[in-house]
């Protein structure tokens, strides 16, 4: 799946991301549940285990997420900050 570097790219079965991915970037995935989302935030090298965070829903992870990418790149990801 090709990752949109401005916005989050559409959700397959609850699942989005934010950024570019890759072993030498910083991206975001959420995870909806419908009842619960999880936000993942990915830095360059932190391997298997990103930052991760729970939200009531899919709306707070992605905000979460993106205020989480700009603070570690400071403003360099293209997300607004919220």
């Amino acid at each position: 799946m090709k990752r949109n570097l401005e916005g989050w790219s559409k959700p397959y079965f609850g699942v989005q991301h934010f950024g570019a991915g890759g072993s030498n970037s910083f991206w975001a995935t959420v995870h909806d549940y419908s009842r619960f989302a999880i936000s993942l935030v990915w830095t360059p090298g932190c391997g298997f285990s990103p930052i991760e965070t729970q939200h009531d829903n899919a709306d707070e992870a992605r905000k979460h997420a993106e205020s989480q990418l700009f603070v570690l790149t400071r403003g360099q990801t293209g997300a607004d900050h919220r």
